[in-house]
């Protein structure tokens, strides 16, 4: 018999591969569109809601069900499953979010919380990129998620699974599929085993096989089984992290994937189609009302989103618009970030469509003008001396002038940022000896104080953190600090304890500390009580007795006892111990 021929190298026919298009007629389910803009949407708020409170995680490093449930009301398409869900990890697409943006660096698990990386009033280069490299970003971290398995709805694991290799095959396929077209999920797998056999094994990898009618059973179950597999991975990833990710729209049958397309923006993700202009967003748009509030409209950049929510509050958020609130608290706290008014001002009316309204610019001014009245100051060095005369003296000499910013009071003179040590190098050239009071435990090692509690300086002249600190912690009289119970039960009312308050005093005679320890009560209360214990013969009859069930309540071991004989009376009651003692024939000495 002649033998076939194949063409060359000798391999044999490639089977036709099958067609994959849905056709022309009616979905089998409703379709469920996205779009990658929508996505980054979604990502930036699950963002921003940690960006403003960091979320406590579980013993098993999962967001805490509670704060889940608030993130996931403001998405602009909540997931309904959270509600039934048990844990986190049971609503794949929020832990998919989640995974996500710690696998681009937005994210960080630290001290059992999730927050977000980098500074409040950073914002990240992320959203800062085109939605054309933040999608790229997005599929390419999705490659190398080795944290998510697209198997968790046979509950596989990845194990002995080589998803990193099978998504990155799925992904070159894609690429060669007609985009906007409905294809049929089946099909597509057919496809797939045809051309990309064995889509989640090492090529090396293999099953031996026979011609035994037995054998050939055991390989047809086990192909049918990695067949199921397979299967559930492509349907996992197409309806999954690929339709989160906004590239592809999918008609399902509750978990079951049947069909889905390669829509406009994902096409252009994938490089099937030339980068442009997505119009079908919108124009972009920020509007400042004379209410203060602040509408973002239509595909504002994430970036300018990110920048608006450290001055303003957001209250509502859709696919079409998100709304903010402006308000002297949300100014305050850009504030706080290190934002001025000035800022907020030239942000507002360079992004803003429109004017800004005149009584919203008047307001931000007024608002300026009332947080400038108090201004806190940190890591300040102040110059403080005993008389007015010698801070003149100083202030008139040029060569210390220069180190001075300004004068506070006739004996207080503000240093100027990083001239301290050569404020003190001047003053010892003309023989004045600088006394130097850190901010930290400014009592400690400067005070001595006496049995009857008087706290007197180790050094004279003036130190205003000095006196701020005995203030705190003693009690003045006749210009004078001492330490009373007065001003030992005040300093604890404030949420001091006594070691704390011991620790600030420094050194103290020993009876000085037994008083401010009793006005603490720092021992707490205590009870005396008569104990009557029960020695028995050996240890092991010890041990019967704390096991007997009627015995066991009124009975523990005594851990001094090194012999294991004695054991403690819990009862009242000696008699009813003493019946159901000789109950057990043990006689009572």
């Amino acid at each position: 018999m002649a033998k076939p021929s194949y063409p060359e190298h000798n391999n044999p026919p490639q089977p036709a591969l099958p067609s994959i298009e849905w056709g022309h007629g009616n979905l089998p389910a409703a379709a469920a569109e996205t779009h990658t803009a929508i996505t980054q949407r979604e990502l930036f708020i699950y963002w921003s809601c940690l960006r403003a409170q960091p979320a406590p995680l579980t013993q098993a490093g999962l967001v805490q069900k509670r704060v889940l449930r608030s993130i996931n009301q403001q998405l602009l398409t909540p997931d309904l499953s959270l509600e039934s869900a048990p844990r986190e990890s049971d609503v794949p697409r929020l832990h998919f979010i989640r995974l996500l943006l710690q696998e681009l660096g937005l994210l960080i698990q630290e001290h059992a919380e999730l927050r977000t990386t980098g500074q409040r009033n950073q914002i990240p280069q992320f959203w800062q990129q085109s939605l054309a490299e933040r999608t790229e970003a997005c599929l390419q971290a999705w490659l190398s998620m080795r944290n998510w398995n697209e198997l968790t709805s046979l509950k596989l694991s990845s194990f002995d699974l080589d998803l990193l290799r099978a998504r990155s095959t799925l992904l070159e396929q894609l690429r060669l599929l007609p985009p906007h077209t409905w294809l049929s999920a089946d099909h597509f797998l057919s496809r797939l085993n045809i051309v990309a056999p064995r889509l989640l094994f090492q090529a090396s990898d293999t099953h031996s096989t026979t011609s035994h009618s037995a054998g050939w059973r055991y390989v047809n179950l086990q192909n049918s089984r990695l067949a199921k597999i397979e299967g559930a991975f492509v349907g996992g990833a197409l309806s999954g992290p690929l339709h989160w990710l906004g590239i592809v729209d999918s008609s399902t049958d509750e978990d079951r994937l049947l069909a889905f397309r390669i829509n406009a923006s994902g096409a252009r993700a994938l490089g099937m189609e030339p980068a442009s202009e997505d119009e079908s967003m919108g124009k972009a748009r920020l509007i400042v009302q004379p209410n203060f509030r602040i509408f973002a409209l239509g595909p504002v950049p994430e970036v300018t989103l990110a920048r608006l929510e450290m001055f303003a509050d957001r209250v509502k958020a859709d696919r079409s618009a998100f709304e903010y609130a402006l308000s002297r608290e949300t100014v305050y706290r850009a504030q706080q970030d290190n934002l001025s008014v000035a800022d907020i001002l030239a942000f507002l009316e360079q992004n803003s469509s429109v004017p800004l309204p005149k009584n919203v610019l008047r307001t931000l001014q007024e608002w300026l003008a009332q947080h400038e009245r108090i201004v806190f100051h940190r890591a300040v060095s102040l110059c403080q001396t005993a008389k007015p005369q010698l801070l003149e003296r100083l202030w008139d000499d040029s060569t210390l002038r220069i180190h001075l910013e300004r004068r506070l009071t006739p004996t207080v003179a503000v240093v100027r940022k990083r001239r301290l040590a050569a404020l003190q190098e001047a003053l010892l050239k003309r023989k004045v000896l600088p006394a130097l009071s850190l901010q930290d435990n400014p009592c400690s090692g400067r005070i001595q104080a006496t049995a009857d509690g008087e706290l007197l300086p180790v050094h004279q002249g003036p130190d205003m953190l000095l006196d701020a600190c005995l203030r705190r912690l003693a009690e003045q009289r006749d210009g004078k600090f001492y330490v009373s119970e007065a001003a030992v039960t005040q300093a604890l009312a404030s949420g001091m304890s006594v070691p704390e308050y011991l620790d600030q005093l420094g050194a103290l005679p020993d009876e000085l500390q037994s008083r401010i320890k009793a006005w603490g009560h720092y021992y707490g209360k205590a009870y005396l009580r008569e104990a009557v214990f029960l020695e028995v013969q050996d240890s092991a009859t010890a041990d019967e007795l704390v096991a007997d069930a009627e015995l066991a309540r009124m009975l523990s071991r005594f851990p001094a006892d090194s012999r294991g004989k004695m054991l403690f009376v819990h009862t009242q009651d000696l008699e009813a111990l003493r019946r159901r003692l000789r109950k057990r024939g043990i006689e009572l000495v």
